[in-house]
Formats: C-alpha cells, sequence, structure tokens
C-alpha cells in the first residue's frame, strides 16, 4: 500500500508538468489535421508542405504562434522558392543540399523574417530532397 501511495504521489506531482506537453501536442496535431484538409480541398499536389509547416510553426502559446505567423509563412515559401530554383538549376548533391540551406537562410535574414530562417532552410532542404532528382516547378510545390 506505502508503494501505491508512493507511486501516485510522484504521479500526481509530476501532471502539471505534462499540460503543456498534451497542449502543444493537440494544437499540433489540430492544425496538420486543418492543413492537410485545406490543401487536399483545394487540391495541392504535395499537401505533406502543408502538414510539415503546421507542425513547426505551432508554439505552446497561441499568442506566440499568431505573432510568429505571418514570418513564418513567408519563409515557408521563400524556402520552398529557393529549393524549387535550386533543383532546377544544380543536380542533386550534398553540396547543392547545403548551399540551398545556406541561401534559403542568409536570404531570410537579409529579408528580416523573424523567425523564420531554420524553417526557411529546412523546407528548402526537403524541397532539393524531395524533387532533387526532377527539377521542379512552383506550381508543383504550392
Amino acid at each position: 500500500m506505502a508503494s501505491t501511495r508512493g507511486s501516485l504521489q510522484r504521479v500526481s506531482m509530476t501532471f502539471p508538468t505534462l499540460i503543456p506537453g498534451l497542449q502543444l501536442s493537440v494544437r499540433a496535431a489540430l492544425g496538420a489535421g486543418l492543413s492537410v484538409a485545406l490543401a487536399q480541398l483545394l487540391e495541392l499536389h504535395y499537401p505533406l508542405y502543408a502538414m510539415i509547416a503546421a507542425v513547426i510553426v505551432t508554439d505552446l502559446s497561441s499568442s506566440q504562434t499568431r505573432k510568429l505567423g505571418l514570418w513564418r509563412l513567408a519563409g515557408t515559401v521563400l524556402g520552398a522558392t529557393v529549393g524549387a530554383l535550386l533543383s532546377s538549376l544544380l543536380p542533386p548533391s550534398p553540396w547543392a543540399f547545403g548551399l540551398g540551406i545556406l541561401v534559403a537562410m542568409f536570404l531570410s535574414h537579409l529579408l528580416r523574417l523573424q523567425g523564420a530562417a531554420k524553417l526557411t532552410g529546412y523546407l528548402c532542404g526537403i524541397v532539393l530532397l524531395e524533387h532533387g532528382d526532377r527539377p521542379c516547378s512552383m506550381h508543383y510545390i504550392v
């Protein structure tokens, strides 16, 4: 009985620390589901990118998500654009991926896309990995 009570006390003491993780997980899951549904409704070719962006931009604080949302959306578009352009200019290679991420993140900095540099590089890398063997145009990504 004493060990059960001790276990319950440990669980109840850690439960408040689980709430933020649960909130973030629920927000990301809902955002991902809604973004994929919207992408499918709009008949976009790659709803995967909408889902990835929705999960990445989700913050624990909804005000933080809203505050950075437009910057991150711009970073997503910039990363996809740089990736699409480079996939048509360079053959797929580790150097092309590195160059693409460097260019995308630096452009994000130059354009002052606050808090979007990592997302921009990430999306550029995904586009280069996914489309590096066959150059793509922006209408397929969007």
